[in-house]
């Protein structure tokens, strides 16, 4: 049967509700801070937790304006560093700048005192040139040099090209076009390339084919003097013949053992300088060429 008693849970918000009923608890809380706010005991506890509330309110205090004055003072520092980072970042790349610079001059300084070396040849005129570019690949090897803007009428397709690898002035190629101030030149490595070379040693023992295998790589071809063979050992040197296009004598490879075998098969001709590594050239011009 039900009860009309209400259940302890159920809640009559019909009746007016007290604004604020306190917890038996709160209300011990209350009793005893009124007792002390009017009896005012000279307890010690009391005089203890008070010096500890006052001296953990400082302790706050401190920290919270030490942290404030280390937060702008560390700002401070963050700019100022920033500001030199970007101060040694401009003198870096000054310095960098003037490097470059200086070691252009140098690379032209050792460009002209090999200029002064090399022997003047009546029949030839020589014109000075900077490598620009390079397009060294299995498939060709090709320079693109930049000449005087005052460069002769016939400078023409064909001229010879050499470069100085101190103490010596080699055979690196030939010029296949001139636009304006800019060359395009054919290195000896050119698939393209071929060129009439002897043995420094003996030349009387003939010359034979010197042709280009792309990269920095050569090959002889035996088939103009049969005999020409009998000359070569490791570590001859290569020189160009006098049905090349360029000055007889110019030093053009060296011959490196390539195999276990002791015959002249096995010598492989190898450049005397990185064609990669040229920085200036000089182009012969012949008297008598005529464009």
């Amino acid at each position: 049967m039900g009860s009309d008693r209400p259940s302890v849970k159920w809640v009559d918000r019909r009746r007016p509700v007290s604004p604020f009923r306190s917890s038996p608890s709160e209300f011990l809380i209350l009793i005893l801070a009124a007792t002390f706010y009017i009896l005012n005991p000279n307890w010690p506890a009391l005089k203890y937790g008070e010096i500890r509330a006052r001296a953990a309110l400082g302790e706050f205090t401190r920290n919270r304006l030490f942290g404030w004055t280390r937060g702008f003072r560390h700002r401070d520092d963050l700019e100022s560093a920033r500001s030199d980072i970007q101060r040694y970042q401009t003198e870096l790349e000054r310095t960098h700048a003037e490097l470059r610079t200086l070691s252009i001059q140098v690379l032209e300084n050792d460009a002209l005192r090999a200029l002064f070396l090399l022997p003047k040849r009546p029949e030839y005129r020589y014109v000075f040139g900077e490598v620009m570019s390079r397009s060294i690949r299995p498939v060709e090897a090709r320079l693109t040099a930049r000449v005087p803007e005052s460069v002769p009428a016939d400078l023409a397709d064909g001229c010879p090209v050499i470069a100085s690898v101190l103490p010596d002035w080699i055979a690196v190629g030939q010029v296949m076009d001139v636009k304006g101030d800019i060359a395009e030149i054919m290195l000896l490595s050119d698939p393209k390339s071929r060129i009439g070379v002897m043995s420094a040693d003996t030349p009387a023992y003939g010359s034979a084919l010197l042709m280009g295998r792309g990269l920095d790589r050569l090959e002889l071809d035996y088939a103009a003097h049969p005999h020409f063979g009998r000359a070569l050992a490791p570590f001859v040197r290569l020189v160009t013949s006098p049905e090349s296009r360029f000055p007889p004598g110019l030093p053009v490879a060296e011959l490196k053992p390539s195999g276990s075998g002791g015959g002249s098969e096995n010598l492989q001709p190898s450049p005397l300088a990185s064609f990669g590594d040229l920085q200036f050239i000089v182009i012969l011009i012949p008297n008598t060429v005529q464009r």
